[in-house]
C-alpha cells in the first residue's frame, strides 16, 4: 500500500494510532503519534485508516455488546467553519490532489493564480468566482506540489450593482508539504476530505463601501479636475533584510532562494518609500559574503529615483547597511 503526506494510520499488531509527517523512502514512513516527535516506522507495520473510520467512528475501542451512541457529524460547510477566501486540496488518487478556491464572502473575485516552482514564477490559471462558491484550479501530481515553493494570487473584489470597485489585492501563500501533516477536514462543498488555507490577510480586509444618496461624492471621481495632492516628505525609512525577519522557517531554503527573497523585500522597501515620500532609506543586509549587498548595490545603482547610496551609520549597523536617498 502507498501512503502520502497528512494520512492518518494504526498499527496492525499494537494500539495507537498517528499522522504521516514524512515519507523516507519506499518502505519506511514518518508517524507523528500527537506528541510533536515523529517516530521512523515500516510500512508493513502500519494499516491506514480509511474516511468512514477516522471521520465517523469514536476515538476508542468499544465493546462489541456495548451500545455506541455515534457523534453527529458537523460538516464544514460555507458560512460557518470556511470563514475566509480559501485554497482547498483535495486529495484526489495517491499522487494527485485538485485543487479549488472557494469563496464563502460576499464580494464576487476575479483572480489570477501563479506558481513558483524554484525561482521561476509559471501561470496556473485565472477565473471569476461568484459569492459562496468555488473554481477549479487544476489537477496537480505530488511532485509538482513537492517542488512549489509559492502559490501568488491577485485578487478583485467587487459587487454586481452596488458599491465602488476595490483595490486590487495580491496574496503570496507560501507553500510546504508539511502543510498536509494535519488531518483535513470534510467540506460539504466539494463533498470530500479538503485541507483548508485561508488567503485572507487579516491586516487588509476588504471593506465593503456601500452606495449611500446621503453622502456627498466628491467630484472628482467624474471630472478630469482632480485636486492636487500635497506630497510631504517623510524621514528616513529603516528595512533589515536578514533572513530571518523575512521567512518563519529557512531550513527549506537553499542560498538562491533566500537572496532571491531578500531581494524582492529590498526591491518592495525602494517602492514603498518611494510611495510614501521618504527622504531616505536604510537597507540592513549584514555582512556575510558580501553577495546580497553587491546585489543591492546593482539594484541601487540602476535605478532612476536613487540619487546616492553610501555605507549606513557605522555606529548603528557597523557595517551591515546601506543608506539609500532619493531624488
Amino acid at each position: 500500500m502507498q501512503f502520502t503526506l497528512g494520512q492518518k494510520v494504526r498499527f496492525k499488531d499494537q494500539a495507537g494510532e498517528g499522522t504521516i509527517t514524512a515519507i523516507i523512502n519506499k518502505s519506511t514512513v514518518e508517524v507523528d503519534l500527537g506528541d510533536d516527535f515523529p517516530v521512523e516506522y515500516d510500512i508493513d507495520e502500519l494499516v491506514y485508516i480509511n474516511k468512514q473510520e477516522k471521520i465517523f467512528m469514536p476515538q476508542k475501542e468499544v465493546e462489541k455488546n456495548e451500545a455506541v451512541n455515534t457523534p453527529e457529524i458537523n460538516p464544514v460547510i460555507l458560512g460557518t467553519q470556511l470563514m475566509d477566501l480559501s485554497l482547498c486540496v483535495c486529495p484526489d488518487t495517491q499522487d494527485h490532489y485538485e485543487l479549488y478556491i472557494a469563496n464563502p464572502e460576499k464580494w464576487e473575485v476575479l483572480f489570477v493564480c501563479h506558481l513558483r516552482i524554484k525561482n521561476k514564477y509559471e501561470y496556473l490559471t485565472s477565473g471569476h468566482i461568484k459569492s459562496m462558491g468555488f473554481v477549479p484550479l487544476g489537477r496537480m501530481s505530488l511532485d509538482r506540489l513537492e517542488f512549489c515553493k509559492e502559490f501568488h494570487f491577485q485578487f478583485l473584489h467587487y459587487t454586481t450593482g452596488n458599491g465602488l470597485p476595490q483595490s486590487p489585492l495580491e496574496k503570496n501563500f507560501e507553500w510546504k508539504m508539511s502543510r498536509l501533516a494535519k488531518s483535513p477536514a470534510y467540506l460539504d462543498l466539494l463533498k470530500s476530505e479538503t485541507w483548508l488555507f485561508s488567503l485572507r490577510d487579516k491586516e487588509k480586509e476588504v471593506q465593503a463601501i456601500p452606495v449611500d444618496s446621503e453622502v456627498e461624492t466628491p467630484v472628482y471621481q467624474y471630472s478630469n479636475n482632480k485636486p492636487r495632492e500635497m506630497k510631504l516628505s517623510k524621514g528616513v525609512k529603516v528595512v533589515d533584510l536578514h533572513i530571518e525577519k523575512l521567512v518563519d522557517k529557512t531550513y527549506n531554503l537553499d542560498n538562491a532562494d533566500m537572496l532571491f527573497i531578500q531581494i524582492t523585500a529590498c526591491e518592495k522597501a525602494i517602492s514603498d518609500a518611494l510611495i510614501n515620500n521618504h527622504t531616505s532609506l536604510v537597507l540592513i543586509h549584514g555582512i556575510g559574503e558580501g553577495r546580497l549587498k553587491a546585489k543591492i548595490h546593482e539594484k541601487l545603482h540602476a535605478h532612476p529615483k536613487v540619487k546616492e547610496y553610501r555605507p549606513g551609520d557605522m555606529l548603528k549597523y557597523g557595517g551591515g547597511a546601506t543608506e539609500v536617498f532619493f531624488k
